[in-house]
């Protein structure tokens, strides 16, 4: 009899854990809608159509966004800086009640997607698990990190921080989330002929004392999903 009854405390405490995500998650891009226009000749000119756009294809684009999710006690860190949130889920489908916002979506242990309340037209937030589980608030500023990447433009270059920066190549502002940091980033076409410009957001993290890590989702065409990429930064 107790051994039956301690089975099912732990079928039901693996149920709820099974029941909302768990660990931290990085918004790995942004799948929205753009509208289309339509022009009107009027008086021998052409003007913007008085009627409400249609929807076109899907573009997608970096997104920056932390959600950490510690049994119900959940913080996001973005642009807008901290804010904790509520939950509800119900099977596959996840609720989060924020103070100016309500996310809703659907989840499994690989992803997270979410809409919000308050976009106008079609728009997901796509999250991905974040795995590292020892590691430190980045210390990033005052110091030149060797990039190693492979087959990306950071490689080999030597990349610095600061909360004022120039135009100098390959120099950051670093964005607080929490226990995070990131930077964004837009690099120019290798040569005028080529197309192989890039933008995005690197999630980074401190491993070793010299050592800092990163998850980025490189974009180089807005009509495909960006990949995850990893890279690391030593001092």
């Amino acid at each position: 009899m107790r051994n039956t009854i301690a089975l099912m405390a732990l079928f039901v405490s693996f149920s709820a854990f099974a029941q909302q995500p768990q660990g931290t998650w990085l918004m790995a891009y942004v799948k929205a809608k753009q509208p289309i226009f339509t022009m009107v000749q009027e008086d021998g000119s052409y003007a913007l159509a008085d009627e409400v756009p249609q929807d076109s294809t899907f573009l997608f684009s970096p997104g920056l966004m932390t959600f950490s999710f510690e049994n119900n006690d959940i913080v996001s860190y973005s642009w807008e800086g901290e804010e904790s949130w509520g939950i509800k889920t119900v099977r596959d489908s996840i609720y989060l009640y924020g103070q100016l916002d309500t996310l809703f979506g659907v989840f499994n242990e690989q992803k997270i997607i979410l809409s919000s309340t308050l976009d106008d037209r079609p728009t997901e937030y796509h999250f991905d698990p974040f795995d590292e589980k020892k590691y430190d608030e980045p210390a990033l500023l005052g110091f030149g990190w060797e990039a190693s990447v492979t087959d990306q433009a950071f490689d080999g270059q030597t990349l610095r921080f600061s909360l004022q920066p120039n135009d100098a190549p390959f120099t950051y502002k670093p964005i607080d989330l929490g226990p995070m940091k990131a930077f964004e980033y837009s690099l120019p076409p290798s040569s005028p002929e080529a197309q192989d410009q890039e933008y995005g957001i690197v999630y980074l993290f401190q491993t070793k004392r010299k050592v800092v890590e990163g998850v980025f989702y490189p974009s180089q065409d807005d009509t495909q999903p960006p990949y995850r990429r990893t890279l690391k930064l030593k001092r």
